[in-house]
């Protein structure tokens, strides 16, 4: 004769406490995190129906970058601009009326008295118009300046035709002919395209001389 063992049936007690577990982890075989209200789970959505506007800034990958465009048709060629102010070099003629300004300073240390010292100046790549020579003028510090000059140290000055060179000041330090021009050496004289100044030591040691100067073409 067989014996045949039967299963045992669980207590009352145990089967109440499991359905309790089951409604105590939200009514499922597994424990799930509570979602907010009105929540929507992915396999909710269908696909591609969300749009950009539905994410949150950071939150959607950027995609690669497009292909750079082809380049534009070329512009239409602009007018020509105005001369320049107040003039330009053209052919290298200063223009008639227009007046160039600078400065000068030769000097240097004479061991005797009678020494010499030169400074060419050039009218800044321009040339007085016809080969004419404009007319020199030297004025000493603190002498009257004639009519054909003007102007002053400061503010140097002249009249069509002249060059006027105003000296500021000067040590140890004199010529009886300071302006000249460097092409024959005449003096007192210019040239078209500049002149020279030049000083001569009155005893040894330093000495110099120093000024501004201005020409205007005829």
């Amino acid at each position: 004769m067989k014996w045949v063992k039967q299963a045992r049936r669980p207590s009352p007690a145990f089967v109440i406490a499991v359905v309790a577990l089951f409604f105590a982890l939200g009514g499922t075989g597994y424990a799930v995190s509570r979602l907010p209200k009105n929540s929507v789970t992915s396999y909710q959505v269908k696909d591609s129906s969300l749009l950009k506007r539905d994410f949150k800034a950071g939150q959607l990958p950027r995609g690669p970058q497009g292909l750079q465009g082809e380049p534009g048709v070329p512009g239409a060629k602009g007018d020509k601009g105005d001369p320049g102010d107040p003039w330009t070099t053209g052919n290298g003629l200063l223009p008639s009326g227009k007046t160039l300004r600078g400065v000068f300073a030769p000097g240097g240390y004479a061991t005797d008295q009678g020494e010499l010292a030169q400074e060419s100046i050039s009218f800044g790549g321009f040339s007085i118009a016809n080969g004419v020579n404009p007319v020199a003028h030297f004025i000493e510090a603190g002498t009257p300046a004639p009519p054909e000059c003007p102007g002053t140290v400061q503010n140097p000055a002249a009249h069509a035709g002249h060059l006027c060179v105003y000296e500021a000041v000067s040590l140890n330090a004199s010529s009886p002919c300071a302006v000249f021009n460097p092409v024959n050496n005449a003096c007192p004289a210019s040239a078209v395209r500049g002149f020279g100044v030049q000083m001569v030591s009155d005893a040894a040691g330093e000495f110099w001389a120093q000024g501004s100067w201005a020409v205007t073409a005829p």
